[in-house]
């Protein structure tokens, strides 16, 4: 599937390269898909991001691996909006 989206591994410049990064995050921290959405920059912490509220109705922190610090560190910053300090809206995903 990510190798379909376009995603290979350099930071995405096409919607469908940045759901593969996506794709990549949620496997790399077990996040759901609406945790990753409602994500601001004041979540992001070094080693962990914290959840307020799960699906379940608890707040969680997630650990960051070294890919996923790696998938932060590369490819968002300046790309992908997850760090602005609203909730993301993916189709407004890419910077151009």
């Amino acid at each position: 599937m990510l190798y379909a989206s376009g995603f290979n591994d350099t930071p995405p410049e096409t919607m469908t390269a940045t759901v593969g990064l996506v794709m990549l995050w949620a496997i790399e921290t077990a996040m759901r898909a609406s945790e990753i959405c409602s994500m601001r920059r004041g979540d992001v912490h070094e080693k962990h991001v914290h959840i307020p509220e799960t699906k379940n109705g608890h707040a969680r922190n997630v650990p960051l691996s070294s890919e996923a610090k790696r998938l932060l560190k590369s490819y968002l910053p300046g790309r992908i909006l997850f760090l602005a300090s609203t909730p993301v809206n993916w189709t407004l995903c890419l910077e151009k």
